[in-house]
């Protein structure tokens, strides 16, 4: 299963197999397009093992979603209200380390419990039903203040409704074919073979479709790529299923079944494994995201400005003064306040942050309406047409850093000077 869910992915490696040939690594290193994204062609289903690249909280959510598959099961079959306490503890922690899963999560534990009292396989009493439901109202509002503290734009006005958003160009189904490719069938098959063998499995599955079904019929974020996180326990209950699914089949004493087994396995891994081998390709062609001379610029800004000093730089998601000076930002990357759904209340401060880098009489007038302390000068900003002349001419210069000049822009309305040698303030 863990195999699986490392090399978890579609049918997309099918159809770049013609592109790999001849000298099929070096091809698969400089692909001009993605694998198991791969937008052009339908393919928008990340691998897990990319995901935890691409968002290292992953690296925590996933471990605990599985944790938190074990509590619940222990609870469906031991109904302590100990075990509940445990569930609903590590949930509202998973709210922390990852929202996208945390709502998946509430979304399976009551789906798997509700499957389990449909078929038979356990009842519950009124009293334990009463306790499970307020656990899930407890777990639900502090997850829901926990991610409302970490994203307070976070709310019910995120959700939209838009039935097969993912599928843009082809049908639902088919799509979800190219995707998970042979997953949509053994899933099934799981579901069949377990309902009497492994009933609880079997019920997992069942409860899997409820996040799957949701994700589909609308959207949680703005942004496509936070959208697909909901998908990601999904795949991790399929990697479970269909893993035991191919383990009993080769445990049978026929030759055909293990025959079975074996063919099902490419089938299942090779886009995911073609995914995951032009990342570690990439190895011995390392991108640099944050150079020494980074960290070191973000040790001497925290070491120089107060922790309550805005600083104002060019909005992009790997400036590095943006990311380790550890002090406010006038705008941050627009990306980002977009996915998070503040559309609407950030667009007039990048107009601000023009202007300003404009250099002209406007320019003082909101540096000081915007309360903005000091202004980052460096590549980024010469890019956007930054005047860094005027700024030479206007302001003092309280630190010059590689390639980067950090001013202070507060002396024409508090008039103060910052001495660059050793930090300290005088007064006019």
């Amino acid at each position: 299963s863990t195999i699986l869910f490392m090399g978890f992915g579609g049918l997309s490696g099918w159809s770049i197999l013609p592109e790999l040939s001849p000298d099929s690594w070096t091809k698969l290193r400089t692909l001009p397009h993605g694998i198991t994204v791969w937008r052009e062609a339908n393919f928008a289903v990340l691998n897990p093992f990319v995901m935890m690249l691409h968002q290292r909280s992953f690296l925590l959510g996933f471990p605990l979603f599985v944790g938190l598959l074990y509590i619940s099961w222990r609870f469906l079959q031991e109904k302590s209200l100990a075990v509940l306490a445990v569930l609903s503890l590590a949930a509202i922690l998973l709210a922390l380390f990852h929202p996208f899963m945390w709502v998946s999560f509430l979304l399976i534990f009551p789906s798997w419990m509700m499957w389990m009292m449909f078929f038979g396989i356990r009842s519950f009493t009124w009293r334990e039903i009463a306790w499970t439901i307020a656990a899930l109202a407890v777990t639900g509002m502090a997850g829901f203040l926990i991610v409302k503290g970490l994203q307070p734009s976070a709310g019910a006005s995120s959700i939209i409704w838009r039935p097969g958003w993912l599928a843009t160009d082809i049908n639902w189904l088919y799509f979800w074919v190219k995707n998970i490719g042979l997953y949509c069938i053994l899933g099934a098959v799981a579901v069949y073979y377990f309902f009497h063998r492994n009933p609880p499995l079997a019920m997992l599955v069942l409860a899997g479709v409820t996040p799957f079904v949701a994700a589909n019929l609308f959207q949680f974020a703005p942004w496509d790529w936070d959208n697909t996180k909901i998908f990601a326990p999904v795949w991790i209950i399929l990697s479970i299923a269909v893993g035991t699914l191919v383990a009993s089949c080769w445990e049978k004493n026929h030759l055909t079944w293990k025959a079975i087994s074996l063919a099902a396995l490419p089938v299942l891994l090779l886009s995911g494994g073609l995914e995951v081998a032009r990342v570690i390709t990439f190895r011995s062609h390392p991108t640099t995201i944050s150079s020494v001379n980074d960290l070191s610029m973000g040790e001497a800004i925290r070491g120089r400005i107060g922790k309550r000093d805005v600083l104002l730089s060019e909005p992009e998601a790997s400036h590095p003064i943006f990311m380790y000076s550890g002090r406010p930002s006038f705008v941050a990357y627009d990306g980002w306040l977009w996915s998070q759904g503040w559309k609407g209340k950030y667009e007039q401060r990048m107009i601000d942050k023009k202007i300003i880098y404009e250099g002209t009489d406007a320019s003082r007038g909101l540096i000081d309406k915007n309360k903005i302390d000091y202004v980052v000068i460096g590549p980024p900003e010469l890019r956007a047409g930054a005047n860094k002349q005027w700024f030479d001419n206007n302001y003092t210069p309280v630190l010059s850093l590689p390639s980067y000049t950090l001013y202070d822009v507060r002396t024409q309305r508090q008039g103060t000077i910052y001495q660059s040698t050793n930090g300290t303030k005088s007064g006019d």
